[in-house]
């Protein structure tokens, strides 16, 4: 297994983590009204959309890579490496950022410096379409159905694997 991946995943977890703890935290704690009244907030709400759609897809490489490890040994020598890992985590990296684009133009900084929601937040197709559907679509759906396949290939190959005297769970040779 390629730890640099693993490593990316707990990168954009701790970071989901520390963003969420902050917004939320901060809008509970100091009872800050509207939500957005938080000056930060703009900045931690988009890391932390970011990194959200960053640690699904991660999971989604980890599965990839474990998918060829399993069912296609001989391409995974080439393919399953850290160099072909660091491109993968940048690829998605990439696209995490451009899912999460107009999530950067939610919020406006007034020139005495505090936050108002944008006008893209007001646009109804903004709304229907590029929250509602893009998001679900992104974050959901494409991941669901690639973890699904990866996942049923995977059990699919392990389960025609002869079994080995220790499959069997005997345990009569520990006591």
């Amino acid at each position: 297994m390629n730890f640099f991946l693993i490593q990316a995943l707990a990168i954009y977890d701790t970071l989901f983590l520390l963003t969420i703890s902050i917004n939320k935290g901060t809008t509970a704690y100091y009872n800050v009204r509207p939500y957005y009244d938080f000056k930060i907030y703009p900045v931690t709400n988009s890391i932390r959309q970011l990194t959200f759609t960053g640690g699904i897809y991660m999971i989604v490489a980890l599965s990839f890579e474990r998918y060829f490890t399993y069912c296609h040994p001989e391409k995974a020598k080439w393919l399953c490496t850290r160099t072909v890992a660091k491109i993968i985590v940048i690829l998605l990296t990439i696209f995490s950022i451009l899912c999460t684009i107009p999530v950067f133009m939610e919020h406006e900084w007034n020139s005495d410096g505090t936050v108002q929601e944008g006008s893209i937040r007001k646009n109804t197709f903004y709304e229907k379409f590029i929250r509602a559907w893009m998001n679900t679509t992104t974050r959901f759906f494409i991941p669901t159905l690639c973890l699904l396949i990866f996942n049923y290939q995977i059990m699919k190959k392990v389960s025609c694997l002869p079994a080995t005297k220790s499959d069997n769970n005997d345990f009569s040779q520990i006591f």
